[in-house]
């Protein structure tokens, strides 16, 4: 006879099955990092007594799996046993809305490609009726222009047939790349997906709180700038940066967001130096290889808006900025701009001007880096009194450091250079030495309706053979400044219509048997 204490010992030693908890993970703060993300999750919720796995589900696939870590943030009595993370796939609205896309593709590709059949039938209906003959002397006048009448009816409705398809293949098409953007977003990452699974043991029933944080690909910001100059000489800098992110999760209003110039390194094992070769160069046969297209930093909108500058952390070897300003950054794959810090200084500007090269006039000035971290590489929009005017990029500037900064051309200072005079004479004994002589003129015109700082280069050539003789005449070294490159530096002041004239000239002179390069 069975032995029912036997089977309830046999039922006592199978471990009981782990309770199952998926909570709903809240998003609690980002980092964003130049190439990725470190996501924070919080969530307070029930266990009970025992073994329990906890789920964080539809994570993006682009999850890092060994920067995952879990930290208790409430409960005395539980421990963590275990992590892992695993792969899954979605089922539900993300796959059936995924299904609807692609039938909706199919059915678009097959009504394009009707579309374009009819359009290459037309196509050949025209050049059919282009290559038909009117009628001979046999028919009479009213014969010909009737023949002439249909042959234009019939090339119109054609025409006009082409034309009415080609709009509505174009409008098919658009649509058909919403769809395929569409798509792409949305099997990109959410058809593929990941889950965090925590085992826990509690010793009893009660609330647990749980912090989830793990770094992710598919997020990354890059830095931009604005300048903007008012008439009356001040400087507004403005540092900005444009994040863009695609991990099938929203940043809503309610997270905490962190900008960060730091390299995120997930792996716990410290590197080890390998061997240092020294060979013979064995040159590679060079592939071919596409071009990385850099994010292009969006032009700003030319109102004034009021911003939350963010609380700078310096490090060691980086530094970011915790936003206090309440964003949402939609997981779009769009850039999204994020005001960081600004500056404002009241500087003097100049004008630039080198007319062998260019007919316009530059305004420029100078700025030091008031930032308490550096200018780091990027685009700069130019507005001056509110309107977009020109656009450019700075390279890394230190704290402290100066740098120029260009407006644009202004069309109301005229800079003309001309060659007034060229002659060659022969000199020495019984001619031997070629002797060529110069004369520019540099013509400089104030248009603007006030007076105007401005500095002019040109420069003459620099003898690199003692054969070769060069004198500058003209000008002195007290109406410019000359420097040893054979650069010519005028800087002076034009009043309201003002208009000065700049003198360039010398010669050059070699024996003639001497063959020289580089003059003009």
């Amino acid at each position: 006879m069975f032995n029912i204490s036997f089977l309830f010992l046999l039922l006592s030693l199978i471990p009981a099955r782990a309770d199952e908890i998926a909570p709903r993970f809240k998003i609690n703060s980002v980092v964003v990092y130049t190439d990725q993300a470190l996501i924070n999750k919080v969530a307070v919720f029930k266990v009970k007594q025992g073994e329990n796995v906890v789920k964080v589900s539809k994570l993006t696939p682009m999850l890092v799996d060994g920067s995952v870590q879990v930290e208790i943030t409430k409960g005395s009595g539980v421990k963590i046993l275990d992590v892992k993370v695993v792969e899954t796939f979605l089922e539900g609205a993300e796959v059936e809305k995924a299904k609807r896309l692609r039938a909706k593709l199919d059915s678009l590709n097959k009504l394009l490609s009707e579309k374009a059949g009819k359009v290459e039938v037309i196509a050949g209906k025209i050049e059919q009726l282009k290559k038909l003959s009117p009628p001979g002397q046999r028919f009479t006048i009213q014969e010909v222009e009737s023949y002439f009448k249909f042959y234009e009816r019939m090339l119109a409705e054609n025409v006009n047939e082409r034309i009415k398809l080609q709009g509505e293949i174009e409008k098919l098409n658009e649509e058909k790349k919403k769809i395929e953007d569409e798509l792409r977003s949305l099997t990109s990452v959410k058809e593929k997906s990941k889950s965090i699974e925590i085992y826990l043991m509690s010793e009893r029933d009660e609330e647990v709180g749980l912090r989830v944080s793990y770094v992710v690909y598919g997020a990354n910001w890059v830095p931009g700038y604005e300048v903007r100059v008012s008439s009356g000489g001040k400087v507004d800098l403005s540092f900005f940066a444009f994040v863009r992110q695609l991990t099938g999760e929203d940043w809503g209003s309610d997270v905490d967001i962190e900008i960060s110039t730091a390299r995120v390194s997930v792996s716990g094992t410290p590197p080890e130096i390998s061997q240092w070769i020294v060979d013979v160069y064995q040159p590679r046969p060079i592939k071919p290889f596409l071009k990385r297209e850099e994010p292009a930093v969006e032009k700003a909108e030319t109102s004034e808006i009021e911003f939350l500058a963010p609380e700078v952390e310096i490090e060691p070897t980086s530094f970011s900025f915790k936003l206090r300003q309440k964003l949402e950054i939609p997981s779009d794959d769009q850039q999204h701009r994020v005001f960081i810090s600004s500056f404002s200084e009241s500087v003097p500007f100049v004008y630039y001007a080198v007319p062998k090269i260019s007919r316009y006039a530059y305004l420029q000035t100078k700025l030091k880096n008031e930032f308490a971290f550096p200018i780091l590489p990027g685009k700069v929009n130019v507005f001056i009194d509110g309107k977009y005017v020109s656009s450019s990029s700075f390279n890394k500037i230190l704290p402290g450091d100066s740098f120029d900064v260009s407006f644009g051309v202004d069309e109301a200072v005229r800079v003309e250079r001309r060659l007034k005079r060229k002659f060659t004479e022969y000199t020495g004994l019984v001619g031997k030495n070629v002797k060529i002589s110069y004369e520019y003129e540099i013509e400089v015109q104030n248009g603007k309706g006030r007076e105007i700082s401005i500095e002019v280069r040109d420069n003459f050539p620099i003898s690199r053979n003692e054969k070769i003789k060069v004198v500058l005449e003209s000008p002195k070294g007290e109406e410019a400044q000359i420097g040893d490159d054979g650069i010519i530096r005028w800087r002076f002041n034009l009043p309201v219509g003002g208009k000065k004239i700049l003198s360039v000239k010398f010669y050059v002179e070699f024996p003639k048997d001497l063959k020289v390069v580089g003059l003009e």
